[in-house]
């Protein structure tokens, strides 16, 4: 915590610098307030989501021990790790092009491109991620973690909704919506925990990560169902399509 912290400054004064920028008068200002509440709704939402990724570790060692903690850290780690930087960079990607587009038509047009390109490049990555685990963890990491593979191909499921998550984030924020997606961060976190808290009462680290999972599942479905459908205007669609078939 402590490096980010000293290093964020720096990181954004040399962004600041690798940019002309001069201010334009012209361009108005905006209230304090409104930036105030944008940028806290936001805070809120990337706290909550360092509380579920740092509150998984707690209640693993709480519950099970440090060992069992070393075991579902490297499982973690080794099944979502590298996903999870991969789709924070889809995030920081995406959120610039649903802000360059126009509300409306152009916007959810961009959402289209984004929802089907994610789902082409992750879905298939994920599966083979999960698939093959029983037989690259022995090669990449040594035999002696080959018992671990299960764990690891549990983990590399929660790259699904994690890029659900990571879409509907930036659709929310980029709406200007960020007070929304602060509730649905803050509903994430407790149903991902509480899935994780769940699993470990078997005394199990699989059911444990089983239980993360779903509850990140559940999170991202609703998600889905709250945020990208209506969006993306699916069930007009389907609809009009259904019309079509039964006229033709």
């Amino acid at each position: 915590m402590l490096p980010k912290l000293l290093t964020a400054p720096i990181w954004l004064i040399q962004t600041r610098r690798a940019a002309h920028w001069q201010r334009d008068p012209s361009a108005g200002t905006l209230p304090l307030g409104e930036v105030m509440r944008y940028a806290g709704s936001v805070l809120l939402a990337d706290g909550l989501t360092a509380v579920r990724t740092q509150g998984d570790n707690l209640i693993i060692a709480a519950a099970l021990g440090t060992t069992a903690l070393g075991t579902y850290f490297f499982a973690f780690n080794a099944g979502i790790g590298i996903l999870s930087s991969l789709v924070g960079a889809f995030g920081s990607v995406i959120f610039p092009m649903f802000c360059g587009a126009p509300a409306g038509a152009p916007r959810v047009a961009v959402l289209r491109r984004v929802a089907v390109g994610g789902a082409i490049v992750f879905v298939p990555l994920i599966a083979l991620q999960a698939l093959g685990a029983p037989w690259y963890m022995p090669i990449v990491f040594g035999a002696h973690w080959a018992f671990a593979a299960p764990y690891i191909a549990v983990m590399c499921l929660a790259g699904v909704p994690l890029i659900i998550t990571q879409i509907t984030t930036s659709w929310l924020r980029a709406e200007g919506r960020v007070s929304t997606d602060a509730m649905f961060s803050a509903i994430t976190c407790v149903l991902a925990l509480g899935g994780l808290s769940i699993g470990v009462q078997s005394g199990r680290i699989g059911l444990a990560i089983a239980g993360l999972v779903c509850g990140q599942t559940i999170a991202a479905v609703w998600f889905a169902l709250r945020v990208l459908i209506p969006a993306l205007d699916l069930r007009r669609k389907a609809a009009a399509l259904l019309v079509v078939i039964d006229h033709g």
